[in-house]
């Protein structure tokens, strides 16, 4: 095997396994973010079951978090579908 054959194969191992690291840092980005909306919903439910001044304000503060939750998770499968959709080349 040839010098070069040997650097080309070892390129290609290396973008594997970036490819492969990527994907696993944006699932667990996802799940991260589904857990913290699951949670935020979770605790929004129970401050308006209270019924009180104090946990009503507290579940609309929640409210504001659990949609900006929202738009960072829709921004991380809007940003994997572009990974996804993009092509990386041939070595």
């Amino acid at each position: 095997m040839s010098i070069l054959k040997l650097i080309q194969t070892v390129l290609r191992l290396l973008t594997a396994y970036f490819e492969l690291k990527n994907k696993s840092i944006s699932f667990d980005l996802v799940r991260d973010s589904e857990n913290r909306q699951d949670d935020l919903i979770q605790q929004i439910e129970y401050l308006r079951e209270k019924a009180t001044e104090e946990s009503t304000s507290k579940a609309d503060f929640l409210r504001g978090r659990l949609q900006r939750e929202k738009k960072y998770y829709e921004d991380i499968l809007v940003s994997n579908a572009a990974d996804d959709g993009s092509d990386t080349g041939g070595l």
